[in-house]
């Protein structure tokens, strides 16, 4: 049951992620999204730049980290948490997915939603 659903969720993730839906995301720049905060649009458009490079340079590391765990643990002869440390990406990944999904959601529909009802 586990491997059907994990199965239907990258199924699902492979057509949310299109090249279509991936270009209409990357349409949305930060001002469109924060452009109705008046003086405070700058600012956050600047904030929520930075924050895209610090989630991507942190999900990296922590992928890093999982990796040299498994590594080290392969070097140590330590198997239970070699094996630990495979299934640790594999969820890591998944969930990294589920991840990229809600932000196309958020900010492709539901941001743009709210933003319609704010004069």
């Amino acid at each position: 049951m586990k491997h059907n659903t994990k199965i239907a969720l990258l199924s699902i993730a492979g057509m949310a992620l299109s090249a279509g839906n991936a270009l209409a995301a990357g349409n949305a720049s930060s001002t469109d999204i924060v452009g109705n905060l008046g003086m405070f649009s700058t600012l956050a458009g600047t904030i929520m730049t930075y924050a895209k490079y610090i989630a991507f340079f942190m999900a990296i590391m922590s992928l890093f980290a999982l990796w040299a765990t498994g590594r080290l643990a392969e070097v140590g002869h330590k198997v239970s948490k070699a094996i630990d440390s495979k299934e640790g990406i594999k969820n890591w990944l998944v969930e990294s997915v589920l991840v990229i999904v809600a932000f196309i959601v958020l900010f492709s529909f539901v941001i743009p939603t709210i933003n319609t009802y704010i004069p």
